[in-house]
């Protein structure tokens, strides 16, 4: 699935600012947006059957979205309907759901937990539907107690 970046205002801003003169360098809000731009191979990681590459790059998610560093605000073509790349990325982590590994799902849950109570992220509607059905999903078919323990307390 091929998916193609539009920034969502930030490429605007740009243009405006070239065409002003402005050698200035890019506000907050644009910088943060640049790491949304390397999100893709965090997604290919995702995707493949290594519990652990999976692991490592849920971790990485984790705190690309805890730090501020991974907004999802950027708008994204896919299967020609435009979407914000938080979509995007909940489906992802949302998609490793099913692994067996205990350490994949507790860093869904940490994932998820993360973008949805983030104040730099805005997860909204079916992705913060999908992100609850996930996190119960794991509470209800995991072994590990501590998984279990933390799919919980995710949400009550």
């Amino acid at each position: 699935m091929r998916t193609s970046v539009v920034g969502a205002g930030t490429l605007q801003k740009r243009k405006d600012a070239v065409a002003a003169g402005s050698t200035a360098k890019p506000d907050a809000v644009q910088a943060a947006d640049d790491a949304d731009h390397y999100f893709r191979p965090l997604q290919i990681a995702c995707e493949t059957r290594s519990a652990r590459m999976k692991a490592v790059a849920l971790d990485a998610i984790e705190k690309l979205v805890a730090w501020g560093n991974l907004t999802g605000n950027l708008t994204v073509v896919q299967s020609g309907r435009m979407r914000y790349l938080i979509d995007i990325v909940i489906e992802t982590v949302c998609s490793c759901r099913d692994d067996a590994a205990d350490q994949v799902q507790l860093q869904v849950v940490k994932c998820l937990l993360t973008a949805v109570s983030s104040a730099t992220c805005q997860v909204r509607e079916y992705s913060l539907l999908l992100a609850v059905r996930s996190v119960y999903h794991i509470y209800l078919v995991t072994r590990n107690q501590v998984n279990r323990t933390t799919a919980k307390a995710s949400l009550t």
